[in-house]
C-alpha cells in the first residue's frame, strides 16, 4: 500500500485541504482535488459536494461543471446531465466547451444529436469544436462543402485540422495538400 494514502495521510491531507478552502474559497483548484480525492476513494456523494460548492464560489469555472454533469451521468442520470450542462451554458455565455459536453451528452443519451449540434452552434457561431464536431456528422459527400463554410465562420485551429482531415480523407493526395495550404498541389509548398 502507498504511505501517501494511508488512513492517517489521507485524514491529514483533508484536513489542509479544508483549511485552505476555508482560507481561498474563490480558488477553484482546491475544491477540483478535493472533489477528485472523494472520487479515488468512492466517494462519490462527498465528491458531488465538492464540486457544487465550486460552483458556488466559482460560477464562472467551466470545468466544475465538466464534472458534476460526469458524476450525474456515471450515475445513469442523462437528464438531470443536461439540465445542468445547460444551466452552465445560461451562467457562461460565451463558453465553447459547455455546448460541445452538451452535444456529446446529447449523443450519448440517444437523442437527435445532428440536430442538437445545429442548435447549440446558434449559440456559439465562431467555435471551432462545435463546428469541428460539425462536420464529422454530416455525409461524407457533404463533408467538404460543410468545411468551406466552417473557414467562413471561423478562424480556429481546430477547424484547420478538421478541414485538413476532411480534405485528406478522399483518395488524391494533392487534394488534401491544397486543403492545407499549398494551393498548387506540391508536396513541398
Amino acid at each position: 500500500m502507498n504511505p501517501l494514502y494511508s488512513n492517517g495521510n489521507r485524514i491529514k491531507l483533508s484536513t489542509a485541504l479544508f483549511n485552505t478552502i476555508f482560507k481561498f474559497p474563490k480558488f477553484a483548484k482546491l475544491y477540483m482535488v478535493q472533489g477528485q480525492i472523494h472520487q479515488q476513494q468512492s466517494n462519490n456523494t462527498a465528491a458531488h459536494t465538492s464540486f457544487v460548492a465550486g460552483i458556488k464560489a466559482c460560477p464562472k469555472e467551466p470545468t466544475f461543471w465538466i464534472l458534476v454533469r460526469r458524476l450525474e451521468e456515471a450515475d445513469g442520470r442523462s437528464i438531470k446531465a443536461r439540465a445542468l450542462l445547460d444551466k452552465a451554458r445560461q451562467a457562461n455565455p460565451g463558453n465553447d466547451v459547455l455546448p460541445a459536453e452538451t452535444a456529446g451528452v446529447e449523443e450519448r443519451s440517444g437523442a437527435g444529436s445532428a440536430q442538437a449540434k445545429a442548435t447549440l452552434l446558434q449559440e456559439c457561431l465562431s467555435s471551432g469544436l462545435l463546428w469541428s464536431m460539425v462536420v464529422w456528422v454530416e455525409l461524407r459527400a457533404l463533408r467538404k462543402m460543410k468545411g468551406v463554410d466552417m473557414l467562413r465562420k471561423t478562424k480556429d485551429s481546430l477547424v484547420y485540422g478538421c478541414v485538413s482531415l476532411v480534405g485528406g480523407s478522399g483518395d488524391r493526395e494533392s487534394e488534401r495538400l491544397v486543403w492545407e495550404g499549398n494551393s498548387d498541389g506540391s508536396r513541398f509548398g
